[in-house]
């Protein structure tokens, strides 16, 4: 597949969780943690998802492989409507559909060898692989990822943090997927080893051209890895565009606030800080309107009673800029 074609088609997908209370547990109330998402990716792209802790992005990670099953929307993947096939059939899929957790420490089955932790997506896939063609394929892997072959018979335990990732990066690659969602990958890292995992994924999306949903709190590391981000705020997109445009054009407030808590060395006093107020609302209740309006710098009274879409712009080179905001004009 050449780089214009589309892999993944997001349309306006919720996730909702019910809350129970009460002597009979009945359900008294409704997180919406997806608010009606949508969004596209091409093969060989990076999106990155950004926003505050709690905004949804792992779970929208989660309900796009269907760990979660969606409350409503269609998911599209490589051309199939994913809430059309049967459990068995979902299963075969997910060989091109794998996910780095955050911790791989805890993702990692203490009890396996390396060799095991990357044969065993294999032979799920393909059982009747030989030992022969298994152990070059295992051996691949870890070369892939930067591992020493001698290392196979090490478990997890045996590792620092940064290997037992690589290690992690080598279990998703080890059924050839065509996306993978990367769920914070190196939150848990030293910031020197965040470096070194980073540059890896991103060697090894240009050696196979496979996609990646890039989840992170860190505005940094979506500008390194990703082509496009996404900004969310309490389960919805605010703010959708190419990397350096989100960077040097940002139109929501929030956007504009995350980019100004940025961490920097530089000494203009001059440069504008937007401070927010208050606390991120509870999913539980969340604001009429815009949900970032108790928090905006710029809101207006109508922004507490229309919900504002995601509209489309354009931005400095013509690209599309997509933006949820009532008071943007340009």
């Amino acid at each position: 597949m050449n780089n214009t074609s589309t892999i993944l088609s997001v349309d306006n997908v919720q996730k909702q969780y019910p809350v129970k209370g009460g002597f009979l547990q009945r359900e008294i109330a409704t997180v919406k943690a997806v608010d009606g998402v949508s969004f596209t990716l091409k093969y060989g792209e990076t999106l990155g998802l950004v926003g505050e802790s709690g905004c949804g992005k792992s779970t929208l990670g989660r309900a796009i492989m269907f760990l979660e099953r969606p409350s409503a929307g269609t998911i599209l993947f490589d051309g199939v409507n994913l809430s059309t096939l049967s459990e068995s059939d979902l299963r075969k899929k997910r060989k091109d559909i794998q996910i780095i957790f955050q911790d791989p420490f805890s993702s990692l089955n203490p009890k396996m060898t390396v060799f095991q932790l990357l044969a065993e997506p294999i032979l799920n896939f393909h059982p009747k692989t030989k030992k022969a063609e298994l152990e070059k394929e295992v051996h691949q892997l870890m070369s892939d990822v930067g591992l020493r072959p001698e290392y196979a018979t090490r478990y997890p335990h045996e590792f620092s943090g940064g290997q037992r990732q690589r290690i992690s990066i080598g279990r998703a690659l080890a059924s050839r997927p065509k996306l993978i969602v990367c769920d914070e990958p190196v939150s848990a890292l030293d910031v020197s080893i965040q470096a070194q995992i980073l540059n890896l994924l991103m060697d090894l999306q240009e050696k196979y051209n496979f996609s990646y949903i890039f989840i992170s709190h860190d505005l940094h590391v979506v500008r390194h890895t990703s082509k496009k981000i996404a900004v969310m705020y309490l389960g919805r997109f605010v703010e959708l565009a190419n990397s350096e445009e989100i960077f040097t054009n940002p139109l929501h407030p929030y956007t504009k606030s995350l980019l100004s808590a940025i961490p920097t060395l530089d000494l203009d006093h001059k440069k504008k800080k937007v401070v927010l107020q208050g606390d991120v609302p509870s999913p539980l209740n969340p604001p009429n309107g815009c949900h970032f309006h108790p928090r905006c710098p710029v809101a207006s009274d109508h922004c507490s009673k229309i919900v504002p879409e995601l509209k489309q712009y354009k931005d400095t080179n013509g690209n599309e800029h997509w933006a949820a905001c009532l008071n943007i004009s340009i």
